[in-house]
């Protein structure tokens, strides 16, 4: 881990990792919440998703 490029690329990683799962959490509650409001309106809700 001497190389001069050690920190640039372990700091990439690390940003694209934290940008990827700040995307991923997102979609989660952007989801559930559509889910919800959906669900206040009446509107079926296709239950195959939540199956394991």
């Amino acid at each position: 881990m001497n190389n001069p490029h050690t920190t640039f690329i372990v700091a990439s990683y690390a940003i694209t990792a934290v940008a990827v799962l700040g995307t991923i959490a997102a979609i989660m509650l952007d989801y559930r919440r559509l889910r919800r409001a959906l669900e206040k309106l009446g509107a079926p809700v296709d239950q195959r998703a939540d199956e394991g």
